[in-house]
């Protein structure tokens, strides 16, 4: 799946549940051994070139990028999980699971 140039981390989650949706109703009776993303072309905000439809200026943020910006900075400031997207929890890895 292809998008636009974004940091905004809830069009990530949107691709995300898209490709779920898409994905269910073959692998729902599969036991998966490991799921991959792959991101390329990425590049730094500052080289993005505008785009008409947004509209955004080359460099400039969206909305959606300074919210994500914003609950960053929040988390930084005041620990990790202060603000959350979703209901998702850490997963345990393999060590603490034992």
């Amino acid at each position: 799946m292809r998008c636009a140039q974004t940091q905004d981390t809830l069009e990530f989650l949107r691709i995300n549940r898209a490709l779920w949706r898409s994905a269910w109703p073959v692998i729902r009776r599969a036991k998966l051994a490991g799921i991959g993303v792959q991101l390329s072309d990425v590049d730094l905000l500052d080289a993005r070139t505008g785009d008409l439809l947004l509209p955004v200026k080359p460099g400039e943020r969206t909305n959606g990028e300074r919210a994500a910006r914003a609950a960053d900075f929040i988390n930084q400031r005041f620990g990790a999980g202060t603000i959350t997207y979703g209901i998702n929890q850490p997963h345990p890895g393999f060590f603490e699971r034992g």
